[in-house]
């Protein structure tokens, strides 16, 4: 259940080959807070952002829009120590990434490990830098992007992600960190997690849940602009990302509008004895998308029920 919803769900997925890491020079960087670090809402992490870069509204970080760069911030699934050495050069080919080189970093006590690497998308070069702190459980990854000409810019980037403070006594508001909001105070559920910009609603508010039908909703939108497309073949591809495969029928899959916005729902089940149910419903607006998944192992026609009265409150900020 737990993975279902932190990686099945999960609008960055993340795999890569591991691979033990090498003996390389540790920085030792300790960090103050003041009065140029700003506040990331929605997250534990303040750092001092570049100049001429504005807070973004699409994702937790800062963009400067006329050079195309950015910083961002989301936290993933998975211990640090994991994670960061399964960063390997085949790893990130997969994910069109050419690896660099690594640096190795302790911030403020806390291990961590910024990688350097180039990409190219829409026919232009950028220079990639992610670091990555966190422990046994999760992990913070914090991405600074530029076009790889800006030699100047990707110096700034690095030096404003290496100012970061992650403050683990901040207790975070799970409704006030997304830009969208809906009601569930007519059904049964109960807000569980706010876990990479996505919100996890479940029966008894735990994550995983111990309902006996284990239903439970999920809610996110997409993490900066993406170019959508042709909307319903983006909509079946979700679906068939999610680590279980659900049968999907073309005569199942409704036109919806929901906040002035177009989209698509299905219905769809797994296959064998035990089967199990997910409601999908993907809305679209120019260069964003915004997903609610529902699913339960039991009380379908009740569960489904509730999941499109609930969906049909979904509202942009």
């Amino acid at each position: 259940m737990k993975n279902y919803i932190l990686i099945g769900f999960t609008l960055i997925i993340y795999s890569f080959t591991s691979c033990a890491q090498q003996e390389q020079k540790t920085v030792k960087i300790i960090n103050s807070l003041t009065e140029k670090h700003i506040i990331l809402t929605g997250t534990k992490c303040s750092l001092i952002p570049p100049s001429d870069f504005t807070k973004a509204t699409t994702f937790n970080g800062y963009k400067q829009t006329e050079t195309n760069s950015s910083i961002m911030i989301i936290e993933i699934p998975g211990p640090f120590e994991e994670i960061s050495n399964s960063m390997t050069k085949d790893g990130l080919l997969t994910k069109g990434m050419d690896l660099e080189y690594k640096e190795y970093f302790i911030v403020n006590n806390r291990k961590s490990v910024l990688i350097h690497a180039k990409q190219s998308v829409y026919n232009t070069d950028f220079s990639k830098l992610i670091f990555l702190f966190g422990d046994e459980k999760s992990t913070i990854m914090i991405n600074g992007v530029c076009p790889l000409e800006l030699e100047q810019l990707s110096q700034d980037l690095k030096k404003s992600i290496l100012s970061v403070i992650y403050d683990t006594n901040k207790v975070l508001n799970p409704l006030e960190s997304v830009r969208f909001q809906i009601d569930v105070s007519d059904s049964k559920f109960k807000i569980g997690e706010f876990f990479a910009g996505s919100l996890i609603y479940s029966v008894d508010g735990k994550v995983p849940t111990e309902s006996s039908d284990k239903a439970h909703i999920i809610v996110g939108a997409n993490i900066g602009k993406v170019q959508i497309g042709n909307t319903k073949e983006l909509f079946i591809k979700r679906m068939k990302q999610l680590p279980k495969t659900y049968e999907i029928k073309n005569k199942n899959i409704k036109k919806i509008t929901i906040d002035n916005m177009n989209g698509y729902e299905t219905i769809s089940y797994t296959k064998g004895d035990n089967k199990e149910m997910i409601y999908q419903l993907m809305l679209f607006n120019e260069d964003e998308y915004y997903l609610f998944l529902g699913s339960s192992e039991d009380h379908f026609k009740e569960n489904i029920k509730t999941f499109k009265k609930v969906a049909k409150t979904f509202k942009r900020k």
